[in-house]
């Protein structure tokens, strides 16, 4: 409990107070890898508009970009927010960055082909954000999940993805309980190992199902 507790405060300073360090100990707890793990999410993306939500600090928002996507991003944290809004505009991107709670996205509805959520907390548990993730895509549309590494290769990085992951209701309980979710919501769900150098990513990919079916 007392882990568990200091994980959320982690948590919450690196998204307010200490938002400026989150770079730095995203790059530290990973062994420089954070950014490289984050882009191999480009693998999973098919079609035009996608949206990111818990945008860190929008690294993946300037490779989509880059590639030609409609890329949107929301966060519930300004700081976030302030920051991937300016790296984009340091990049000559175009900002669709959206300062909101991910229980309410303001899209239209079926208008996006792909929501991504790399490392995300417990709000990916959350019913009514998956419910506004599954009204927002396409038929046939997907949600890509970088829910944690497996294997990382490195003492320190097991330690991070332990006290930082693990511990939101344990990685095990916490995958069963997001899988049961996603079936709920009408979702199709297929678990991904990824590979990356010396890494296992792991991924869920959940496709939406067409209900008018």
């Amino acid at each position: 409990m007392i882990l568990y507790s200091f994980t959320r405060k982690l948590l919450h300073l690196l998204y307010n107070q200490l938002f400026w360090a989150y770079d730095l100990v995203a790059y530290i707890v990973s062994a420089g890898k954070w950014n490289n793990w984050i882009l191999e999410s480009l693998d999973y993306i098919k079609g035009y508009s996608v949206l990111e939500i818990g945008i860190g600090t929008g690294h993946l928002q300037v490779a989509l970009a880059n590639k030609g996507y409609l890329n949107y991003a929301q966060d519930i944290s300004f700081n976030m927010v302030k920051i991937s809004t300016n790296r984009l505009i340091r990049h000559n991107c175009t900002s669709n960055v959206i300062c909101a709670d991910n229980s309410f996205i303001p899209l239209k509805n079926s208008s996006i082909d792909v929501v991504i959520a790399t490392f995300p907390t417990e709000y990916i548990l959350d019913k009514k954000t998956l419910n506004e993730i599954f009204m927002i895509l396409r038929p046939g549309g997907e949600l890509v999940i970088l829910l944690n590494t497996l294997k990382a290769g490195n003492s320190l990085i097991h330690m991070a993805n332990l006290i930082l992951w693990k511990h939101f209701k344990h990685v095990v309980s916490t995958k069963a309980i997001l899988l049961q979710e996603l079936e709920s919501t009408r979702f199709h769900v297929k678990e991904i190992e990824h590979i990356y150098d010396n890494s296992i990513l792991y991924f869920i990919k959940a496709t939406k199902l067409d209900i008018n079916r």
